[in-house]
């Protein structure tokens, strides 16, 4: 009788936790932090021309992003941890966060066939679109317009 109150106390405790995401640096952001928001995960290699091309795209919707409720994140395709990952982020120049695994998932995506990929969640956190290839600005932009 004890065992199976445990085993149900274990079982309700965790459905209670709050699902979250690492990000690159060991922090975590709950997925209930990103609702209300417009969210941008870029799907990104460094050995992949088009995402250098779009990187800089991406910094900027990242840096103009305050007042306009959108987020950005990025996934390294190669599954690259740590110290590779940080050095990777600094050769490509990323200044948005970087998660450190794929939250493809959690909105169950399958894996993309091409790179870049821009997988976008509404601020009802549904998906909206999901992009490939390199994208401008403006192109993001009027994802959410």
């Amino acid at each position: 009788m004890k065992l199976g109150l445990i085993v149900l106390f274990l079982l309700s405790s965790l459905g209670c936790q709050e699902a979250k995401v690492e990000l690159a640096g060991g922090e975590y952001l709950s997925y209930s932090s990103l609702k209300g928001n417009w969210v941008f995960i870029n799907y990104w290699a460094e050995w992949c021309e088009p995402c250098r091309d779009e990187i800089p795209e991406l910094n900027r919707l990242y840096s103009q992003s305050t007042d306009k409720k959108i987020m950005v994140f990025g996934v390294n395709f190669d599954g690259l941890k740590q110290e590779e990952l940080a050095v990777s982020i600094e050769r490509m120049g990323i200044q948005f966060p970087i998660l450190a695994e794929d939250p493809r998932v959690r909105w169950s995506q399958p894996s993309f066939e091409g790179l870049p990929a821009t997988l976008i969640i509404d601020p009802e956190d549904s998906v909206h679109s999901v992009l490939i290839g390199a994208q401008t600005f403006d192109d993001l932009v009027d994802q959410i317009d």
